[in-house]
């Protein structure tokens, strides 16, 4: 018996939702455990080099979207509803272009670190029973090919935050699947229309 008693089932349950305790291990918990952190990756392989990838992950957002079905909620959509939020309800960063610089919003995201070139991270803005994070990064192969990796990271927050990612995990693997494959076959494109315009 723990030290007290033994704590009511409906207090339980209350902090569970409240995500008391879901942060890290409690005393009894064994060795090892944590909070919990679900990814997902997309990998796709590029006929353009890194540099025409970085081209299409510095013009996210805004007017040019992100390369996803139109009109499908994303998993920061779907948590935001559970959370008492409104949901899908786009933010923009503004009436100029998009700034990659850490702290600057991006739709419903902040950028949280950039890597010129290389690495993108973007946090989740909205409220959410737990964080969100996005990840965006290409990497060389060729000199004229490159790989790119996007990975979305949920550390949940109480039982209301397993029970989101687990709600949204269909759409949301889709919607981020077929933006990984947009977005690189817009690098294609592009570079393949500038090597001609050469």
């Amino acid at each position: 018996t723990p030290p007290g008693g033994r704590t009511p089932y409906r207090t339980a349950v209350r902090r569970a939702l409240d995500g008391v305790g879901a942060a890290g291990p409690g005393p009894s918990d064994p060795p090892g455990t944590g909070p919990l952190e679900w990814s997902t990756t997309d990998t796709r392989d590029v006929a353009a080099p890194a540099r025409a990838v970085w081209s299409v992950i510095e013009t996210l957002g805004g007017p040019h979207g992100w390369y996803t079905v139109p009109g499908v909620a994303t998993l920061t959509g779907h948590l935001d509803v559970l959370a008492g939020g409104p949901g899908v309800v786009p933010r923009r960063h503004g009436d100029g272009p998009a700034r990659l610089l850490p702290g600057e919003p991006l739709d419903r995201w902040t950028v949280e670190i950039v890597e010129p070139g290389r690495r993108l991270v973007l946090r989740a803005a909205d409220r959410l029973p737990g964080d969100a994070r996005l990840e965006l990064a290409v990497t060389p192969t060729d000199r004229l090919t490159s790989r790119y990796t996007q990975t979305l990271r949920f550390t949940p927050r109480g039982m209301a935050g397993r029970l989101g990612w687990l709600a949204a995990y269909p759409s949301q693997r889709f919607v981020f699947a077929v933006m990984a494959r947009t977005l690189a076959g817009v690098a294609e494109t592009r570079y393949r229309r500038d090597v001609r315009a050469l």
